[in-house]
């Protein structure tokens, strides 16, 4: 699994199977103000901070990526609890998305007034 480009209003993110989830972030702090809270971290790719769709605020929540494994521990190791615009950060590492791919509608047979599936 490779990394992949996610475009934003100013920068992409970079999603990287190597992610943390930070948490507690203040509702004024930016993308950017994420990223430079980062940026003496080795191998920092990109961070973003998730925006409501309707009302265009800070959810609170984000997403820092990094280039492999050792550089995410090592970020989560230095950087959780440290104070950002006056909240602790609160790290972990993100869930990756499992994509769930629906099953093809099965068939319906009548057997005997009864609908049922047809075996496979």
């Amino acid at each position: 699994m490779g990394a992949k480009a996610r475009s934003s209003n100013r920068q992409a993110f970079v999603d990287t199977p190597y992610k943390l989830y930070a948490g507690n972030l203040g509702w004024g702090l930016t993308s950017q103000g994420l990223r430079d809270a980062f940026s003496e971290q080795s191998g920092l790719s990109s961070a973003k901070v998730v925006y409501d769709r309707d009302s265009g605020k800070s959810r609170g929540f984000g997403f820092v990526s990094f280039s492999s494994a050792q550089d995410a521990q090592s970020a989560l190791d230095a950087m959780d609890g440290v104070e950002v615009e006056g909240r602790p950060l609160r790290l972990s590492f993100a869930a990756q998305k499992n994509i769930v791919v629906a099953p093809k509608s099965q068939e319906m047979q009548s057997v005997e007034g009864d609908l049922q599936p047809n075996q496979v």
